[in-house]
């Protein structure tokens, strides 16, 4: 794979009627989105029409990271997503859902939904965005994840020889969506190393036969400039 980077760092129809062709929206969420000072052990998001989850385990990604992966049901209009492990203290925790979230009826996409909160009393603002594509086809790379190290990157992250005890947990985490693009927000400012991986695994590292590109060079998530890698 390639990564090109940008750094700078949301009613069914009756039978017989229109095609339904809306995605679904969020009516309320517990906790509120943006809310800070809290450490849920449940999020929970309601829609204004029935929905269906597909691909939860790979397209539902927790940034920064959890010891475990988040659990995530479907129940009616509702989405519950259960935070395994607990969340560390002044931490902006950002919920990507992809495009797992399909309402019932036409399994219209809710794409790009995403849900924030913070443990401490502000959320960070910083962002680095940008693309990831095959190098032999230049297609969009899909659902691969895009992992961000603080200062550099760790060596060991790419030594596929090393066991996952031993290679380091990213900080954050992103998805690249259908376009090819990835988008990473509510960051702490400062620099960080990329590695864009097709994490069939789900386990946030690269292992062999997965696709991957990595970037040593690091991107401020300020918004310094636009960068190619």
């Amino acid at each position: 794979m390639v990564v090109g980077l940008w750094g700078c760092a949301q009613v069914g129809s009756p039978d017989g009627g229109a095609r339904d062709t809306s995605p679904p929206q969020v009516l309320a969420a517990e906790p509120d989105f943006g809310a800070r000072q809290v450490e849920p052990t449940l999020l929970r998001l309601v829609f204004d029409e029935f929905v269906q989850l597909q691909d939860a385990r790979r397209q539902i990604l927790v940034s920064p990271p959890l010891p475990e992966p988040p659990r995530a049901r479907a129940r009616g209009r509702e989405v519950l997503v259960e935070l395994e492990g607990p969340l560390a203290s002044d931490r902006t925790y950002v919920i990507q859902f992809g495009n797992a979230i399909r309402d019932l009826r036409e399994a219209n996409v809710a794409d790009g939904l995403t849900h924030v909160f913070a443990t401490g009393m502000q959320l960070d603002s910083g962002r680095v965005s940008g693309g990831v594509f095959d190098a032999w086809t230049g297609a969009p790379s899909q659902g691969a994840r895009v992992l961000l190290y603080r200062d550099s990157l760790p060596s060991a992250v790419i030594n596929l020889a090393l066991p996952d005890s031993i290679r380091p947990m990213p900080e954050y985490v992103g998805l690249v969506n259908d376009s090819g693009q990835f988008d990473i927000g509510y960051l702490p400012k400062g620099q960080f190393a990329l590695v864009a991986v097709d994490d069939v695994n789900g386990n946030y590292r690269a292992d062999a036969g997965e696709a991957m590109a990595w970037s040593a060079q690091t991107w401020s998530s300020s918004g310094t400039g636009d960068s190619t890698v």
